[in-house]
């Protein structure tokens, strides 16, 4: 899932020449998050990962508000399927984005984990460094200082270790899924019909 806003509403936040990251039409996962390093879009360079993990693609549409959100991330988890929320720094200027993802700061969701690339081969987001950390600070107080997240705050500033991060955190997902099946597999078999066990003094 992509949180991206659109051109005409960042229009507001950043300087026109610097919105061709951001595709005409509004479609999320053709944001080129790490342009003029690749113009690859989104969807190419986290199919990529995912294929590395041995798993597909599929992009969810962006959510309306918090509760779409909630829905989506628990009916991957009880499918067993791993989500990725990749956010746009930028678009988090806007009450429309920060709103729905101000509930990742609730706590650890098992089967979803959060991403904030950095693209600091763009002048303006390697300009004010400073300023967005403060912005992630005010919407996650609780997350952004925990030691262990699965919010991904920094550290994800390019291509390579973009995929690397999200290859990283699908695989370990898929490891943790295949040893609790196997562990509920080895679990032994309890009939429901049995006598409970019973407590007492026993006879000699």
């Amino acid at each position: 899932m992509w949180i991206v806003g659109k051109r005409e509403e960042l229009a507001h936040t950043r300087p026109y020449e610097l919105l061709d990251s951001y595709d005409p039409d509004g479609i999320e996962e053709e944001w080129r998050p790490f342009r003029p390093e690749t113009s690859d879009p989104a969807r190419l360079i986290a199919a990529d990962a995912a294929r590395e993990a041995m798993l597909g693609y599929h992009c969810e549409r962006l959510p309306r508000d918090q509760q779409e959100l909630q829905s989506i991330i628990e009916r991957a988890g009880d499918a067993y399927t791993p989500i990725v929320v990749v956010s746009d720094l930028w678009s988090l200027n806007l009450d429309k984005y920060r709103t729905v993802v101000r509930v990742f700061d609730r706590g650890k969701l098992d089967n979803c984990a959060v991403i904030f690339p950095w693209n600091l081969q763009d002048q303006d987001t390697k300009r004010e460094q400073a300023g967005l950390r403060r912005m992630l600070a005010h919407l996650f107080p609780v997350q952004f200082y925990k030691p262990e997240t699965t919010l991904v705050f920094e550290g994800i500033s390019d291509v390579r270790t973009f995929k690397a991060e999200l290859s990283k955190l699908l695989t370990k997902y898929v490891a943790d899924i295949s040893r609790s099946m196997k562990a509920a597999r080895e679990l032994p078999a309890i009939s429901p019909f049995g006598a409970p066990p019973q407590l007492g003094p026993t006879s000699k």
